[in-house]
């Protein structure tokens, strides 16, 4: 008999989840899945940094990451900017602009401040990115580093308007204060002497100077250095035209291609010396009578002999006219002894002497026979002085830079 046995089955009831609506994504999660184009328009995946295309670096194109790359731009060029303004304060790396400003340009006059605090006169030779190359430099140097190019130099002067008037130049002392302040146009302060000043610039080369004390307003005017010559700015040059008869008679014997005069005798006050020992020669019943006569030299030796005096030529000098130092009224003669500098310049003096009793030898040469006897000469042009008191025998009154 077979048995049946009944088999129960486990139902399985299956419960049914309700879906869940799919979230809409926002207007910037669709901007960011968006697929992305390189500079070169190929469209790479949403994902993408660098094209595959092409390899360059894809960018966003989200406004908000746009925005953000470019304020990010613009602080950096700022920061790049500031860092690199505040190196050329510090090493004074100036601009095409600002060299101009100050008067720096190629073949022009400059003043130098020598290391002996002599200011000299000198000739833009070249303006490169390190410095300035100047001719005939003193010191042993011809290149100034900018870094040093508002200490030790300066194209323009600084003139300011006087109680009377008057445009008067400033103290070369505090002129580069002013330079630096005027190149970088801001306001100067500086004192001179027991006052204070401030300077605002109101133009092109103009400023108002202020007396912080008094309350003292003047006009301030920057101009362009003139071109001093060999003896820089310590004495004038003159026109030649405006020389008395005698020295201008004298001087048109000079053959030479350009020449300028300084007038010594306002600094050196030697003629006044020399019309006492003429009264002194008259009293003493001597020979008082003078004559213009020249002396050419090195020009290594001008400042020397301005400042000294012709002293010690007995021993010093050549002696080839005899015991003394030569003067001649033939000024080319004098000419010829005159030794160029590195320039091509030449340098004479034009003097007036006090000729004292005179005596020619026999052998071309002259001698010191007596006291009576101040000078000789073995010539028609040249006078020999036995010795020389600075001043008093010689009043060394023009001193002529020429060029042959």
């Amino acid at each position: 008999m077979v048995s049946t046995k009944t088999i129960s089955r486990k139902t399985i009831v299956r419960k049914h989840q309700p879906v869940k609506p799919v979230k809409t994504p926002s207007l910037a999660q669709q901007r960011r899945l968006l697929s992305k184009t390189c500079t070169n328009g190929h469209i790479n995946h949403c994902s993408a940094k660098k094209c595959n295309t092409c390899g360059v670096c894809v960018l966003s194109k989200d406004p908000k990451a746009v925005a953000a790359r470019l304020k990010r731009k613009q602080k950096a060029a700022q920061k790049k900017a500031k860092k690199a303004s505040n190196t050329s304060i510090k090493t004074c790396l100036f601009t095409d602009k600002q060299i101009k400003s100050l008067g720096f340009v190629k073949g022009g006059e400059t003043l130098y401040l020598c290391n002996n605090n002599k200011i000299v006169s000198r000739t833009v030779l070249q303006i490169t990115d390190g410095g300035i190359d100047f001719t005939d430099m003193y010191d042993g140097r011809r290149y100034v580093l900018y870094a040093d190019m508002l200490k030790k130099t300066r194209a323009k002067a600084v003139f300011y308007k006087d109680q009377h008037n008057k445009m008067v130049e400033m103290n070369p002392s505090i002129c580069y204060e002013i330079l630096e302040a005027y190149c970088y146009q801001r306001q100067a302060k500086y004192t001179y002497g027991q006052h204070s000043y401030t300077l605002d610039w109101t133009g092109i080369d103009t400023g108002l100077q202020t007396n912080t004390a008094t309350g003292v307003k003047r006009i301030v005017e920057l101009r362009s250095i003139q071109r001093t010559g060999l003896l820089g700015i310590d004495y004038p040059v003159v026109n030649e035209k405006s020389l008395p008869d005698d020295f201008k008679n004298h001087l048109k014997g000079l053959t030479c291609r350009t020449k300028i005069v300084y007038h010594l005798e306002p600094k050196l006050k030697q003629d006044r010396l020399l019309t006492c020992m003429q009264q002194i020669q008259r009293e003493r019943g001597l020979p008082s009578n003078t004559t213009i006569l020249s002396h050419g030299c090195p020009t290594s030796a001008i400042n020397a002999i301005i400042s000294a005096g012709f002293q010690n030529v007995g021993t010093s000098n050549g002696k080839a006219y005899g015991q003394g130092l030569y003067l001649t009224s033939n000024i080319d003669f004098a000419a010829r002894y005159s030794v160029p500098n590195s320039n091509g310049q030449y340098v004479l003096l034009m003097c007036k002497v006090l000729i004292g009793g005179k005596e020619t030898t026999s052998n071309s040469t002259t001698s010191l026979s007596s006291n009576a006897v101040r000078s000789g000469g073995s010539s028609s042009h040249i006078v020999m002085k036995p010795w020389v008191n600075i001043g008093t025998d010689i009043n060394i009154a023009y001193a002529v830079e020429f060029k042959k």
